[in-house]
């Protein structure tokens, strides 16, 4: 069941995002798809604030479904993480990005080994992170340990 206008927003932009994956497109830039879906739900009857504020609306949308589909924290990351030493590799990488940047999602077999190297490095960096805070939440378990059993 649909919850209305968002839904068909998020919807659009997650086929377009899939179309795009099927042929292959060597990268996935979150612009041109919100830009695509634009065109496709606008009546064209609004005015410049309001095709603004859709846009505005649809590239958070398509950047947050990029993320969700290829980031480094994204649903195909976590469920390879499932078994951690899988070795199953992801179809698209971002490529090498400043932090708050618009990262583009680029096929595994067109990044350069300089390209693989830093997306290596992002993934030891939210895995130190989690280790980091797994840490965290043991040393805060031994100290609260009233002898009580976990929930």
């Amino acid at each position: 069941m649909s919850n209305g206008p968002r839904d068909r927003i998020v919807q659009r932009v997650r086929k377009t995002i899939l179309a795009l994956d099927r042929r292959k497109v060597k990268d996935i830039d979150y612009t041109p798809v919100a830009r695509h879906v634009q065109r496709k739900l606008e009546s064209g009857n609004g005015t410049v604030v309001e095709r603004y504020g859709f846009l505005q609306f649809i590239l958070t949308i398509a950047r947050d479904e990029c993320v969700r589909n290829y980031g480094h924290e994204s649903d195909e990351t976590a469920s390879i993480q499932g078994d951690m030493f899988t070795g199953v590799l992801q179809r698209r990488y971002p490529l090498p990005h400043k932090r708050g940047d618009t990262p583009v999602y680029r096929l595994l077999e067109h990044l350069t080994p300089a390209q693989i190297r830093w997306n290596a490095e992002q993934h030891r960096k939210v895995g130190h992170a989690h280790l980091r805070h797994a840490d965290a939440l043991d040393r805060y378990a031994c100290d609260n340990d009233s002898g009580g059993e976990a929930a």
